[in-house]
Parts: C-alpha cells; sequence; structure tokens
C-alpha cells in the first residue's frame, strides 16, 4: 500500500492504496532511484487540458540524477516509516531505515497510565 494524494494539495491527507504496477516496485529508504506520480488529474476529476489525452493515471518516474541503469532494480519509497510500519503494513523490515524507532514504555508508565502510557 502507498500513500495515494486525494486532492492537488501537498499537505492534504493520503489514504493507503495497492497501485497496480507501481507495488511491484521495491522499497528503499536511503536512496530511490524512481518516484510515482498521479497524472491527469485536477481536484479529483479529469483533467481536461491534459496534453497527453491519456486521462488520469499513475506515472512512475526516474529520479533525478539517480535513473537506474540497464539491469538495475528499480526502487521507490515507500515514506518515512519506521520498521514497525514496513512489517506491519508491507511485510518486511529495513536494516538500515534511518526513520526506525525504538519506543519503551517502563513499567511505572504502564501501571499509572494503563497500557499506552498516554501521559497527556
Amino acid at each position: 500500500a502507498l500513500p495515494l494524494p486525494m486532492g492537488d494539495d501537498p499537505t492534504a491527507p493520503t489514504v493507503e492504496a495497492i497501485v497496480p504496477g507501481i507495488d511491484f516496485a521495491n522499497h528503499s529508504c536511503g536512496a530511490p532511484n524512481a518516484r510515482w506520480e498521479v497524472r491527469g488529474v485536477v481536484r479529483g476529476a479529469p483533467d481536461p487540458s491534459d496534453p497527453s489525452g491519456s486521462g488520469p493515471r499513475v506515472e512512475l518516474l526516474g529520479e533525478f540524477g539517480a535513473t537506474p541503469a540497464p539491469g538495475e532494480e528499480v526502487v521507490i519509497s515507500y515514506g518515512d516509516k519506521t520498521n514497525e510500519e514496513l512489517l506491519f503494513v508491507h511485510g518486511f523490515a529495513d536494516r538500515d531505515n534511518p526513520h526506525d524507532a525504538l519506543v519503551l514504555q517502563p513499567p511505572w508508565v504502564i501501571d499509572e497510565f494503563g497500557e499506552g502510557g498516554d501521559l497527556n
């Protein structure tokens, strides 16, 4: 599942979706050599001014300066996710994940605030 934008605003919420074809690309936390974009859509509807005339589509694009060489694996970023999220959602963990975190809850937090340890 990849974060699919819900509008033109880059700060707008996303929805996790399986994107046929793109979901075959593996994940790289450090140096993806490709990315995907939704094209031919404006505010959730087909873009009448789209010069390709192809209608709404998802395109796989090479990253500037990192285009894969012939025979090299195409890798994209699934987002800045911890290994916990990668494992739960995608079924793998990345040994060199810079976004990984380890959350420890000492017993006194659980005793005082309950499971989840909400200190607020």
